[in-house]
């Protein structure tokens, strides 16, 4: 996996361009470790105030979720770490999360509790249009949702 930002500290930028508009976007490499769920959720903060209340809620929910999938599969021997990235621009939120190829899966109906898949099974729940590709060593989930609709 390509370098990225230090795994403790998480690149805020409210100035970077993201299609027409001006978006807020969050992005980190996380280790993959129990604690690194709450280090997500934490990284996501910064655009609170950029996402509706209840879509936050969501928001910080599925990358806790996303985050401990790929946790639960280092326990298997997956990869070191993770790539998070999340940006709103006003219209859209955008989640994209890159990991070792089949650390995130669609489970076909609710994982039970503890086990792996509950990232993605969310994601289709709260509505959000969702991709996931594994491509070698390595998927990539980008996921996005309306801002719009809530």
């Amino acid at each position: 996996m390509a370098p990225g930002p230090p795994a403790n500290r998480p690149i805020v930028d409210n100035r970077c361009g993201f299609g027409p508009a001006m978006a807020e976007q969050v992005r980190l490499q996380l280790p993959l470790r129990r604690e690194s769920a709450r280090r997500a959720r934490l990284a996501v903060e910064p655009l609170r105030s950029s996402i509706p209340e209840p879509v936050f809620a969501e928001l910080v929910l599925v990358v806790s979720e996303l985050v401990s999938d790929a946790v639960l599969t280092r326990m298997d021997g997956g990869g070191d770490t993770l790539g998070l990235g999340v940006s709103a621009d006003g219209k859209r939120l955008r989640i994209e999360v890159t990991a070792a190829s089949g650390s995130l899966k669609a489970a076909p109906s609710a994982p039970a509790p503890g086990e792996q898949g509950w990232g993605i099974y969310l994601l289709k729940r709260l509505g959000y249009r969702w991709t996931l590709e594994n491509r070698g060593e390595v998927a990539d989930l980008r996921a996005s949702k309306d801002l719009r609709d809530g």
